[in-house]
């Protein structure tokens, strides 16, 4: 097994937060939807950008978007980040994570720890 330390660098991955500036720019990308408590992927499409945009959910019945203005748009949605490498899941790091392959959807949490042993990121969700 070689060590992180021993591994060529991963360039860290950019951040999920969307800014009000980089609206022109969100069409087509992979988002993260808050609906309810949990976390649904999908992608965005600008309808009037930057005022107008509609998010379609992976695998939701019909594939009907959901229709967001900018503002609520940058409330509710994030852009799906996803780390090659642990180094950039520390210990404190606000992540999404996936309960079961069935379920559509993700859990917020929190990195509590890290396995090095056995390569696992030990997460506790917001829920409990």
């Amino acid at each position: 097994m070689i060590e992180d330390e021993e591994r060529p660098i991963t360039p860290p991955p950019g951040t999920c937060t969307i800014y009000e500036e980089n609206l022109d720019l969100v069409d087509g990308l992979r988002v993260l939807t808050k609906i309810g408590s949990h976390f649904y992927p999908g992608r965005v499409k600008a309808i009037e950008a930057p005022y107008i945009f509609a998010v379609s959910v992976d695998g939701e019945r019909g594939n009907k978007p959901h229709i967001y203005p900018a503002e609520e748009l940058l409330e509710k949605t994030i852009l799906e980040v996803k780390p090659l490498s642990r180094r950039y899941t520390p210990v404190g790091t606000r992540v999404c994570v996936l309960w079961s392959s069935k379920l559509n959807f993700l859990y917020p949490g929190t990195v509590k720890a890290i396995s090095y042993l056995d390569q696992y990121i030990i997460v506790t969700l917001d829920d409990g």
